[in-house]
This record gives structure tokens, sequence and C-alpha cells, in this order.
């Protein structure tokens, strides 16, 4: 679970950056990010992350990467961006 002393908010809300020693594992920022973005609780979000993503993998890359690096995807109307630095960004897709 996020407490506030892991995430520290920048901007409009859409990029947080959390305490990686504190949290098990990313996908759990983007659910939650999510899910306050929503106004859901994040076992309401349908579907759930798991069904669009392998989030194990997700996981497993993002804390394997080296250097600089990002994983992009689109979840619940969001793009979701993902670096190996522990930062989340979930911004809602342009609109046409």
């Amino acid at each position: 679970m996020v407490t506030n002393h892991d995430v520290e908010r920048h901007g409009d809300g859409g990029t947080i950056f959390v305490n990686r020693q504190t949290l098990s594992s990313p996908t759990l920022t983007v659910v939650e990010q999510i899910s306050e973005k929503e106004g859901v609780d994040s076992v309401d979000l349908r579907p759930p992350l798991h069904d669009v993503v392998d989030t194990e993998a997700l996981d497993r890359i993002i804390e394997s990467m080296d250097g600089d690096g990002l994983v992009e995807f689109q979840y619940q109307g969001y793009q979701v961006t993902v670096s190996n630095t522990g930062e989340v960004e979930v911004q809602e897709k342009a609109r046409v």
C-alpha cells in the first residue's frame, strides 16, 4: 500500500515519485493513481490492469532496467508512463 510518506506529487498530480524501497510493485502505483483519478476503489477498476498488461512482466522489466528507461501503455483512457526511477505519469489521452 502506498502511504503519504512514499509519494511526492508534481505539477497537476499526473506525475508522482514513489519511494521504491517501500513499494513492492510499480504496477500498484499505476492502479492507485488511476483509481484515484476515477474516484473508485482500486479493486473496482474494470477491466483490471492484469487483464490489459502482464503486470508481473511489467514489474520485472521496470525493476531490471539500467540507465534511462521507460515503459508506456494505455489503460482506462489514460496514457501511462513508468520509468526505472520510480516515476509514474498518468495523463488523460486527448479526446478526438
